[in-house]
């Protein structure tokens, strides 16, 4: 396999998998939590398997998913929760 072929499949298998999430507020039964994922996809070009040149593009592809998720306590017994993603 080429050097530069395992370098691209390698970064892409690091970058394309980044979660992030962070807790903005916990307090009293209530909590606020704000997380998503973010992956950078592109077409590119280079040479082909024969060493003869290809016409390359870089075609943004990347993607991205927000979400945001609430609870809170409404009774000792009780909870809301809520969960949206986008």
């Amino acid at each position: 396999m080429k050097k530069t072929a395992m370098a691209v499949a390698v970064l892409s298998a690091v970058v394309s998998g980044s979660t992030l999430a962070a807790t903005v507020y916990d307090a009293e039964g209530t909590s606020l939590n704000v997380g998503g994922r973010l992956e950078f996809r592109g077409d590119f070009g280079g040479a082909n398997i024969s060493g003869k040149e290809i016409e390359g593009s870089m075609q943004n592809k990347s993607r991205m998913r927000l979400n945001i998720a609430g609870e809170t306590e409404l009774s000792s017994s009780l909870k809301g929760f809520g969960f949206w993603e986008a």
